[in-house]
Order: C-alpha cells, then structure tokens, then sequence
C-alpha cells in the first residue's frame, strides 16, 4: 500500500472514498463520464441538438431563437468533477 508522505490516505483507501461518492451521486440521477483513481467527472442531463434548434429558428424567422436560448440555459449537459485529495477531502467543481 502506497501512502502520501505526510500521513494522509493510500490510494485504495481514496478510491474507496470517491466510490461511495460516486454511487450517493448516482441515486442523485448523476451518471460518470471518466473516472481515475481520484477523480472522476459526472454528467446530469441531455445534450441540446443544436442543428435542430438552429433550423427551426432559420424556418421560424428567429422566433424559435427565444425557446432555444431559455432550453440552453436551464437545460442540456451539466458536467461536475469530483476530486478526492490525500486527505480524503472531496472537492466538488462545475465544469
């Protein structure tokens, strides 16, 4: 077992962490995009069709621009990245 020179957590004792992490996150409906030993980035959500949006909003003269611009920003992907430190402190980020 590997351990940080200063007392702090070997690396399966970290990835242990980060696992139980993970699966609290994922009865939250999160799913994992990648994952490391200590790190791992979660997704939530669907990617906005983009092209579709864009033509419906060229055939609608613009109009459909409003619908589109309120579906980006309460909708689509969100991304998160869960990081877990030689202490076993998880950091928590939007990506």
């Amino acid at each position: 077992m590997e351990t940080s020179g200063t007392g702090g957590l070997t690396v399966e004792q970290r990835k242990a962490t980060l696992d139980q992490r993970i699966h609290a996150e994922e009865a939250q409906g999160w799913r994992v995009d990648s994952r490391t030993d200590t790190r791992a980035t979660l997704a939530r959500g669907k990617p906005l069709n983009n092209k579709l949006h864009l033509i419906l909003t060229l055939c609608t003269v613009g109009i459909w621009g409003i619908v589109w611009f309120g579906l980006w920003i309460t909708g689509g992907e969100k991304h998160r990245t869960l990081t877990i430190d030689e202490y076993g402190s998880i950091v928590d980020s939007l990506v």
